[in-house]
């Protein structure tokens, strides 16, 4: 679900779905070396989204041509959706947890929350076709006064992180990434019920 939101904890559009997500708490500070590889690997993972979501040109004039690009798509599809359950089954994923973020914060809920207060690093794994992941740093909130109901009563926290050390153009390409997640469901709520 990807929608706007008043919450002055988030700017613009939020989506929300449910990611693995993983943390750790980190040791020293945060450094702009580790902070500048985040940046790199996250710009490449959101970018190869994009590309990967990005339908074939219209026919037009290379009709002969338009249909084997087609095939070849969806050749390339099939494989990477079978190298990355073969790599996702070796990876041993946390289960998913619902996850909110925007292009300069996240929340997500979950049973084994960090601490409040603490600097941590977390990845989140936004596409199931990918092993890849993105990596946040950033520094924890948790108000105990949210927590959700979560399955046979028990609750879960939510915790929420304003990501640090994060570059223009990852949050450029975040902002995208969420909006064409946005574009996407208005196009599926527009469709006609097919009973």
């Amino acid at each position: 679900m990807t929608e706007h939101t008043d919450d002055p904890f988030f700017d613009g559009l939020v989506h929300e779905t449910m990611f693995p997500v993983e943390w750790v708490y980190l040791d020293l500070e945060l450094t702009e070396e580790r902070a500048i590889a985040a940046n790199v690997a996250n710009e490449q993972l959101l970018r190869l989204m994009t590309s990967l979501g990005e339908k074939l040109p219209e026919q037009g004039d290379y009709i002969e041509h338009s249909a084997e690009l087609e095939r070849l798509d969806l050749k390339l599809n099939v494989l990477i959706d079978m190298a990355g359950h073969l790599l996702r089954n070796q990876l041993k994923l946390p289960a998913p947890e619902t996850v909110r973020f925007g292009h300069g914060s996240m929340e997500w809920q979950t049973m084994a929350p960090p601490e409040q207060g603490r600097q941590i690093g977390i990845k989140v794994y936004i596409d199931s076709s990918l092993p890849q992941f993105l990596q946040f740093y950033g520094e924890t909130e948790i108000n105990v006064e949210e927590n959700v109901e979560a399955d046979a009563g028990t609750r879960a926290t939510l915790v929420r992180v304003k990501y640090l050390g994060l570059g223009e153009a990852v949050s450029d390409e975040l902002e995208k990434y969420i909006f064409r997640q946005h574009r996407k469901k208005i196009a599926l709520e527009r469709q006609p019920d097919q009973d």
